[in-house]
């Protein structure tokens, strides 16, 4: 509006005051500079546009690749969350085998003392009873032998 009353007074042949022509200057150069900012924007705009139509050439062209990528995100995501269940599952089941490993040890040593009670009260036969006397006899006969050769050793080197 400042403007057609400045070209009104031009057209007039009057010369408009010093603070209005200032007034109207500033508001176009405010004018100016918002038209220069909407044609940069609708440029930024237009150049936005064109790489996303190039980018998607370029995509299409080459097997798609950012939608392999986002398919291949997804798979990884998905392969994750089973591993962490994987994991659990894993750590669940180590946890029972220990408890499992603990139960036969356990029994086992049950067992032992099951067997060793049973083997004091039982009689061996005289089978077992003449092997058992023939491997005590042969421990002595060892140590026997042992301590000979002990001795002979201690004489020989005290006669050194």
């Amino acid at each position: 509006m400042a403007f057609e009353a400045l070209d009104l007074l031009q057209q007039l042949g009057g010369e408009p005051d010093v603070a209005g022509s200032v007034l109207a200057r500033a508001q176009q150069a405010e004018r100016v500079r918002e038209r220069a900012e909407e044609r940069e924007a609708e440029a930024r705009r237009a150049r936005a546009v064109e790489n996303a139509e190039l980018l998607a050439l370029a995509n299409r062209q080459q097997g798609d690749p950012l939608g392999n990528i986002r398919a291949a995100q997804l798979h990884v995501a998905d392969a994750q969350a089973e591993v962490a269940d994987l994991g659990e599952k894993l750590r669940k089941a180590e946890g029972r085998l220990e408890s499992a490993r603990s139960a036969v040890q356990f029994w086992a040593d049950r067992l032992l003392v099951v067997e060793e009670a049973s083997a004091r009260s039982r009689i061996p036969d005289p089978l077992e009873q003449a092997s058992m006397r023939a491997a005590d006899a042969l421990r002595e006969a060892h140590e026997g032998r042992m301590v000979v050769e002990q001795a002979r050793r201690q004489t020989r080197q005290r006669s050194r």
